[in-house]
């Protein structure tokens, strides 16, 4: 397979942009004139002493890949992942639970009171699980926000796996800068009992919620009591804060704790440096402002308290270090041009190779190579645009040696050195494709060494390419009207027309299918080193092209004669070998009279004449 240059140099610029990236998101601690542990983070985070306030972490360096921890109040979480960029942590959590394994609350009740964090209201939501159960919890910062949901299902046959919209499961949003997670947990077909009993008493009392485990002392007595699966399997209530892209309910959910997988739950916590403003940190303590690196920004996120830092446009990076924000200029820049460049190169390849195969279909390819496969003799094969360009140097106004009413003839050199002529025509009549595709394949197994050998063709441009063998010495016009002073000797006169005659003799009656070439003369033979004639310019390239006109044409005297001879035998329908050969002395006649000017007559007698002797070499 070849690969482009281009993806290649792609490849090492992505390298270097990696490389470059990834030394300045982790920052090596020599940055900061420190020996830090080989448990390496990105600062502000750090093991004790090597970190900012509030983002210590603890690992055991000794122990290759083993889990980092955040100390969060009393309680320590493991961190699967840290964002310095978007300023965040991921944690792995586990839920509180009710009902379950114990009759009370279990849990994992979290204050993230007096550190940098925060629950991340964008990326978590509260999320209970539970056939009988309402779960809520207040933001200590504002009592008169409260957040909750309730989890109810009737049966088993009811629960959706996947679906976590209060059957069996339910959802919630939490607060902007929520601190603290305290789950509180109630019954609702006690909750219903109960009003409904208080209710009927006419003694209505306030239901206390069970708090971390305890009643409260002279609350009504809530038992919860949720109906069962049909395997009478007990069922348990667990609710926590999660990452909700990352979770998906399932009926076994709901199971006891032996049959509950929590490894797997994450727990996203947004971070800030200090309680301040941008604006306010920089006036108070310039000292302890965090975004030290020269080339960072400072920015208040939204809904929180504190600041954050980023690298400025055009540099990557860590900016709470000196020189952390490193350069991302010409590189990336290189990267995203070239990207573009090499996306640009594949689309037009595509683009070329539909329209090449689109041209292939068009001028009878198909059709072209079942006939030259069924044909025994054939010798012609089917050229791509590619070779024929480059035998071409791109079609180069330098490798022209012809051009006419009929297109333009060029020089080629294939790749073993072989010579050849390319004939490149200016329209095409797509009426008549199939009858080229025939006489293309006729032509491929004609053999004489007085026809011009047709190699091939092109078929993957608008107009078909035919590719012949090179004759270096031009036509036969031109040695007569462009060299007048170089006569052509009489015994070299007289094999030439014996040669056009015996060549037209073997299209006429040798050939396995006749070819009458209807188009014979002097500019149409050529002359190859010795001097010998080749008939060409006829059948294939001559259907094919619908771009010459008779007023193009302008014949000479003589040539009407013998067209005016050939049409009346022609419209009596006797287009022998006698009338084609008698077509042919038209040509004939000129390498034998040189005049160009002779009468009509004179241009007859002749023609009589080559008539007889063209009869005899041709027998």
């Amino acid at each position: 397979m070849h690969i482009p240059p281009l993806f290649i140099v792609l490849q090492l610029v992505w390298l270097l942009v990696r490389a470059s990236s990834s030394s300045s998101d982790s920052i090596d601690p020599s940055v900061l004139g420190m020996d830090a542990p080989s448990c390496n983070f990105d600062f502000p985070f750090g093991v004790p002493g090597f970190s900012r306030k509030g983002f210590e972490v603890s690992c055991d360096p000794s122990l290759t890949g083993s889990p980092s921890w955040l100390q969060v109040g009393s309680k320590q979480l493991q961190i699967m992942s840290i964002s310095i960029a978007e300023g965040y942590v991921r944690t792995r959590i586990t839920a509180s639970t009710w009902q379950c394994s114990r009759q009370d609350v279990a849990g994992a009740n979290i204050s993230l009171e007096g550190t940098p964090f925060t629950f991340s209201h964008t990326r978590n939501k509260l999320t209970v699980i539970s056939c009988d159960t309402f779960v809520s919890f207040e933001d200590h910062r504002n009592s008169r926000v409260s957040v909750g949901c309730i989890a109810f299902c009737p049966s088993q046959l009811s629960v959706v796996d996947g679906a976590c919209s209060g059957v069996g499961c339910c959802q919630a949003a939490i607060p902007v800068g929520l601190k603290s997670f305290d789950a509180q947990f109630y019954s609702v077909t006690d909750a219903i009992k109960g009003w409904w009993k208080l209710k009927v008493n006419n003694t209505l009392q306030p239901l206390t919620p069970s708090s971390s485990g305890h009643q409260r002392k002279g609350a009504p007595s809530i038992v919860f009591d949720p109906p069962d699966f049909e395997n009478t399997t007990p069922l348990c209530s667990k609710v926590f804060i999660a990452e909700y892209e990352n979770y998906t309910f399932s009926k076994s959910d709901m199971l006891y704790d032996a049959a509950w997988d929590d490894t797997s739950l994450s727990m996203v916590l947004d971070w800030a440096i200090g309680n301040e403003s941008c604006e306010e940190a920089k006036r108070r303590n310039a000292s302890d402002y965090a975004c030290i690196d020269e080339n960072s920004i400072c920015y208040d996120p939204p809904g929180r308290a504190g600041y954050r830092c980023n690298c400025s446009e055009g540099y990557q990076g860590n900016p709470y270090v000196a020189g952390g924000c490193r350069a991302v200029g010409l590189s990336a820049v290189a990267l995203i041009f070239l990207g573009s460049l090499w996306i640009y190169w594949l689309l037009k390849k595509l683009r070329l190779g539909r329209l090449k195969r689109k041209y292939f279909m068009q001028n009878g390819g198909l059709l072209l190579q079942q006939r030259i496969t069924s044909a025994r003799r054939a010798t012609a094969r089917i050229f791509t645009i590619e070779e024929l360009e480059r035998a071409t140097n791109g079609f180069s106004k330098d490798r022209v040696i012809g051009r006419g009413g009929y297109g333009t003839v060029y020089k080629g050199i294939l790749p073993n050195d072989q010579i050849i002529a390319i004939k490149r025509s200016k329209l095409v009549d797509e009426s008549q494709i199939e009858s080229f595709i025939n006489e293309v394949a006729i032509l491929s197994q004609i053999d004489h060494k007085n026809v011009v050998k047709l190699l091939g063709c092109c078929l993957e441009s608008q107009v078909p390419l035919l590719v012949y063998e090179f004759i270096p010495n031009g036509t036969l016009f031109h040695h007569i009207h462009e060299k007048p002073n170089r006569v052509i000797p009489w015994e070299a006169r007289l094999r030439i027309a014996a040669e056009i005659a015996a060549a037209l003799a073997h299209l006429h009656s040798r050939a396995s299918i006749p070819i009458i070439h209807r188009d014979v003369k002097s500019a149409n033979i050529l002359l190859d080193e010795s001097y010998t004639a080749k008939v060409a310019d006829f059948g294939a390239s001559r259907l094919v092209p619908y771009d010459r006109t008779h007023g193009e044409e302008r014949p000479t005297m003589e040539e009407v004669a013998v067209e005016l001879d050939a049409l009346r035998r022609l419209m009596k329908q006797h287009l022998t070998l006698r009338s084609s050969l008698k077509e042919g002395a038209r040509p004939l006649a000129k390498p034998l009279t040189i005049n160009d000017n002779n009468t009509i007559d004179e241009v007859g007698a002749e023609i009589d004449s080559l008539w007889r002797m063209s009869t005899v070499n041709a027998i």
